[in-house]
């Protein structure tokens, strides 16, 4: 590990959501950006995110900055818009819209200085295809969250489908991050097991997560290693608890030098915090009066 000061770049769209759980309706913003870059910013990590959002949620980016993340947000028509309708551990999802695709134009200037690039894409078109293409491995440490390379939109919905985008982004990355069902679709459409992706990929480490049951780690051409879930008083609101594991996974793996069985079981503690409303608040998510506009193809 080196002595410098790190810095994380966060890229992907920084999305208003809807989330539906238990009788509730919660409007909040969210994303990786959002809750990956709040995180790494928690742990005092330089945190810079590379998003785009259109004017009338400007009010996100100015949070963010409240937080003491160094925005680069390009302007777009539309911003995510995502409605989370939760039961238990599983969730459906609508794309009410979706912002334009972030480019090189605007990674290539901001990601000047920066050691970890933590990508996280919630659709297959978030990031243009030719920025990934341009990123070079050998010059930034990358990890990925598959989630946004395995949705796909008929309309407002949200169904699993394998983008062909996901190669280009697998062949980037140093550490991967998906669920269950996430990372077994990716296998399914490589027809691959894991230590096989990964040596196909040059993949350092595949963090695998199962919710409340835990999960586990997969080094190259190692063992697995499993960890534990971390029970939690009472659920909140399980959103964005996915990237809170993963960022604060990358942390103690990358930057305090914490073995792979250490980071996955303090990441879990610290996703446990979200999943009850204690890690990143609600209000530090949520403007009073809360106004969707109109989307289109939304009912």
């Amino acid at each position: 590990m080196q002595d410098a000061p790190f810095q994380v770049a966060v890229i992907g769209s920084t999305s208003l959501d809807e989330v539906r759980i238990s009788g509730r309706r919660i409007l909040k913003m969210g994303g990786v950006t959002t809750y990956a870059g709040m995180t790494y910013a928690g742990f005092g990590i330089p945190t810079r995110i590379i998003t785009r959002v259109a004017k009338q949620e400007a009010w996100m980016v100015e949070r963010l900055k409240q937080h003491g993340i160094l925005p680069c947000a390009a302007g777009s028509d539309f911003s995510t818009v995502f409605v989370n309708i939760v039961e238990g551990d599983c969730r459906r999802q609508q794309l009410l819209s979706a912002a334009d695709p972030i480019l090189w134009a605007s990674i290539a200037p901001a990601a000047k200085g920066v050691d970890t690039i933590h990508l996280g894409p919630l659709h297959p078109g978030d990031i243009d295809p030719a920025a990934l293409n341009a990123l070079d491995r050998e010059r930034f440490f990358i990890v990925l969250d598959v989630q946004g390379y395995l949705r796909c939109r008929k309309g407002i919905h949200v169904h699993a489908a394998v983008s062909p985008h996901l190669a280009d982004a697998l062949r980037i990355a140093r550490i991967i991050k998906g669920n269950g069902e996430e990372m077994a679709l990716v296998l399914d459409f490589f027809q691959s097991n894991l230590k096989g992706l990964m040596g196909r990929f040059d993949i350092q480490e595949a963090v695998v997560t199962q919710g409340s049951r835990g999960g586990w780690i997969q080094n190259k051409g190692g063992d697995g290693i499993r960890f534990k879930g971390v029970p939690t008083p009472r659920v909140l609101d399980p959103t964005g608890a996915g990237d809170v594991f993963f960022a604060a996974y990358v942390f103690h793996r990358r930057f305090k030098g914490t073995d792979a069985e250490g980071a996955a079981r303090m990441a879990a503690r610290i996703a446990a915090r979200q999943v009850s409303g204690v890690h990143i608040p609600a209000e530090a998510l949520t403007l009073e009066s809360i106004h969707v506009a109109p989307r289109p193809g939304a009912s």
